[in-house]
């Protein structure tokens, strides 16, 4: 398990004293203003502002829940909502890296979670959980989230994987709702996916339950490979078995005491696969292993019976294809169980997860939305607009928090236009362009730029631009030499200048944000929402706790100087 997701369970594990949902913030011991340290270093770009001089402290703050990617969207109900993950509001649990959690928290698939956060008062806010649905794969987590025409669009993009892209919307207009689902497609009552998924995707049901999930494939024991299907086992199995659970891919499984290899044709390439195994039935299974196209995968898979979190348990790997099939040995090496068995096959082109069509490294590689005002009613042309870190030259890595450079885009309101990647413009640097890859920087500083968000300020008539890096020390360290940097511009396009840099505030904020609702109306003050410290370092200053961690802010301008 890497470093921060050892963070995130064991905040989790100890119980911190972070609010519940219902509960006001916790009493402050450190009430009064501050300043932290400016720290711009001299290798820095970028200019500093001659207009708004440095932000300041109020020492008011407020802590909710147990969870992080907290990205609050004002919606006409006058509301804020917002995606969060890894963590619980009421009690309830997201988390996007499932693989690497199974072992605490009870099988409920990847799944990121929404949340209400009702009142007028940062400080005495009701949080209250939305529930929380599945993605496409491990490591989905949410970035751009945005209210827009009576429209909540939920993005999700691929955290962990350092080649990855944004992957998609989900969206809904009707999602004040508990709701969660689990399997594919990834759709509800409220809620409908508008993920990247080719025809190439298939998704496999493996034993004798004849209810299946939406656009899942049977197969059984005696399913054997035709030309025709395009699919199916070497030869047959020992049988099938159904137990008693709620999730139709999980209840049941197929399994034998001899190595079968299941067969699917599929055009030349890269696959993602992920595979359920394990069973319901209060048995474990031991000693299971998988290769792909002749190369062993997974070795040694243990399941626990009667423990929710490792009866059932996903597997989840790279495979390529240059044969025009997919060839999976499945063998059972021994142990006190003689059968190797499987629940569910997914695989997909690692492809599918590119919204963009990019090509190479990402540009837009965690894409965040440009904050307009209450259901994006302050947007100039009736656009949303999209800011997302991403790379340009530099030889660091592109991950979920640390990037080369900044890059724009924007699309009509309304659904067609919004989950449909062709009808998107890409800042050049100079002018709008419909090809991602005309996109060029509105900022760029080589291994130094990330996790950025933009917020407009009608009181300032002012840009507002949130960005972060983590330490070039690792890209799991959430503390070391964290910079926050807080910056202004006239236009949305820039240029951007520097307000205040801070280092190691937190120490280690992150996914930094300015929420429209409670900008004041002159603009100088409003409130800064981050999570911090995600592996659990103590906190500094001691208001920043890995949560929905609210700050108050006053821009301080030149004319306030003088």
């Amino acid at each position: 398990m890497n470093r921060m997701l050892m963070g995130i369970l064991s905040l989790l594990l100890l119980g911190l004293n972070i609010a519940n949902a219902q509960d006001k913030s916790q009493d402050n011991p450190h009430d009064k203003p501050y300043e932290w340290p400016d720290n711009q270093p001299k290798d820095c770009p970028f200019p500093e502002s001659g207009e708004i001089t440095k932000v300041v402290f109020t020492g008011r703050y407020a802590n909710y829940t147990h969870a992080d990617t907290w990205f609050p969207m004002w919606a006409a109900d006058g509301n804020e909502y917002s995606p969060f993950t890894d963590g619980t509001v009421d009690g309830y649990m997201s988390v996007g890296h499932y693989t690497n959690m199974h072992k605490v928290y009870e099988n409920k698939n990847h799944r990121t979670g929404q949340a209400s956060m009702v009142g007028d008062d940062p400080i005495s806010l009701k949080v209250t959980g939305l529930g929380s649905m599945s993605t496409n794969y491990d490591n989905f987590y949410p970035c751009a989230s945005v209210i827009a025409d009576g429209v909540w669009y939920y993005g999700h993009y691929d955290a962990f994987n350092n080649e990855g892209f944004f992957a998609g919307w989900r969206y809904s207009t009707d999602w004040n709702h508990f709701t969660e689902e689990q399997n594919y497609p990834w759709e509800n009552k409220y809620w409908t996916s508008a993920y990247d998924v080719s025809d190439q995707a298939r998704y496999f049901d493996f034993g004798a339950y004849t209810e299946l999930e939406p656009e899942h494939i049977a197969v059984n024991a005696k399913t054997i490979y035709n030309a025709k299907t395009g699919y199916g086992w070497d030869k047959a199995l020992t049988g099938d078995l159904v137990r008693e659970h709620d999730v139709k891919t999980m209840k049941d499984f197929s399994y034998c005491d001899e190595d079968r290899t299941f067969k699917v044709d599929v055009k030349n390439g890269e696959y993602r696969v992920l595979l359920f195994i394990g069973d319901r039935g209060n048995v474990s299974r031991d000693k299971i292993s998988i290769s792909a196209e002749g190369d062993v995968k997974l070795n040694d898979i243990n399941t626990t019976a009667g423990d929710p979190g490792k009866e059932v348990l996903p597997f989840e790997f790279k495979v390529t294809v240059d044969d025009g099939q997919l060839d999976l040995l499945f063998q059972d090496g021994g142990g006190e169980d003689p059968h190797w068995m499987v629940n569910a096959l997914y695989v997909r082109p690692v492809t599918d997860d590119n919204f963009f069509d990019e090509k190479g490294k990402a540009k837009f590689r965690v894409p965040r939305a440009v904050v307009f005002g209450q259901d994006n009613n302050l947007s100039p042309d009736n656009k949303i607009y999209l800011v997302s870190h991403g790379y340009s030259t530099g030889t660091g890595t592109n991950n979920w928090a640390n990037g080369d450079a900044l890059y724009l885009c924007r699309v009509d309101e309304g659904i067609s236009n919004v989950i449909d990647h062709t009808k998107y413009e890409f800042w050049s640097g100079s002018k709008w362009s419909s090809s991602v890859e005309d996109a060029g920087p509105i900022l760029e500083w080589p291994d130094n730029l990330g996790g950025a968000t933009i917020t407009w300020n009608p009181g300032l008539k002012k840009y507002i631009l949130v960005a972060h890096h983590n330490a070039k020390t690792g890209i799991e360290n959430c503390v070391d030499e964290h910079r926050t940097i807080i910056m202004e511009s006239d236009k949305i396009t820039g240029p951007y200048k520097t307000i205040h840099y801070m280092t190691n505030w937190g120490p280690g904020s992150y996914f930094g944000n300015i929420p429209a609702k409670w900008i004041s109306k002159d603009g100088k003050t409003a409130w800064l929402v981050i999570a911090a410290n995600c592996w659990a370092e103590p906190a500094n200053p001691q208001q920043c706790t890995y949560s929905c961690s609210m700050h108050e802010i006053k821009f301080v301008t030149s004319s306030d100087e003088d």
